[in-house]
């Protein structure tokens, strides 16, 4: 990609209970095939699953951030209380404000959610955006052999829907911009030092 962009899509998801096998299983290669059917080209989506030893992964998450076109939120009630996905969530939500969307005149924003898990306890914030159609939480199988079931053929169906709807937001990106911001979870207290032992 030369505008700027590395990638078309950051997948943000939880690394806690089952979403993380659920996306690494079934939604990841899913919406990958279906976009690649949408827009004739295998998209660019950001996954961190795994990093080469030596790279600052803090960094790197930032940088791939800051150069994603949209954010696809995996939401589930672990997704909110993962201080790295409030922060990728958090950075999105400022670049939209940044760029005068979710407003009335344009309504529309930078993070497409889906549902995993649950949705009555999400924030207030995330329920203001959620429309509905990335409500996935009734094929929220983790395991492999879900996709020899009856229900994957829906899933899947399920999923064609969503990669249509995200095709056609890549067409209408916002234009690159160097200074967007990235926020950074808070690292907490730092842990007590070992004592000696006397």
């Amino acid at each position: 990609m030369t505008d700027g962009y590395d990638h078309d899509i950051f997948l943000s998801f939880p690394r806690a209970g089952t979403a993380f096998d659920w996306v690494c299983n079934h939604f990841h290669p899913i919406l990958e095939k279906t976009l690649t059917d949408e827009l004739g080209t295998e998209p660019e989506i950001y996954v961190y699953t795994e990093q080469e030893t030596g790279v600052a992964w803090p960094e790197n998450l930032a940088a791939s951030l800051r150069r994603s076109r949209y954010l696809v939120a995996v939401w589930a009630p672990t997704y909110f209380r993962s201080p790295w996905c409030l922060a990728e969530w958090e950075s999105m939500r400022q670049r939209e404000r940044q760029l005068g969307l979710r407003t009335e005149e344009q309504p529309r924003g930078l993070v497409y959610p889906v549902v995993y898990r649950d949705g009555v306890s999400f924030p207030e914030q995330a329920k203001q955006i959620f429309t509905g159609k990335g409500d996935l939480s009734r094929w929220a199988y983790p395991s492999p052999i879900f996709e020899k079931t009856a229900e994957y053929v829906k899933f899947y169906k399920a999923m064609r829907v969503i990669a249509e709807e995200l095709a056609g937001w890549l067409t209408v990106a916002p234009e690159w911009q160097p200074d967007w911001p990235v926020v950074r979870p808070d690292p907490g207290p730092a842990p007590p030092l070992p004592q000696p032992r006397l």
